[in-house]
């Protein structure tokens, strides 16, 4: 399991139509990166700690 948080949303797309209410969160391309890399670098982390 994954100790690394979802970034926080800066906004939010509202949907029109039939899914009235529904949102989606939205997050900048840097914290995009962010966090894949802080993913990256945990399973990596992982992986070398099982290999000792």
């Amino acid at each position: 399991m994954s100790t690394i948080p979802m970034p926080e949303p800066v906004a939010w797309l509202a949907a029109s139509g039939a899914a009235t209410g529904f949102k989606t969160p939205l997050i900048t391309t840097t914290q995009a990166e962010a966090y894949a890399a802080a993913k990256a670098r945990e399973a990596l982390e992982a992986r070398n700690n099982q290999e000792r």
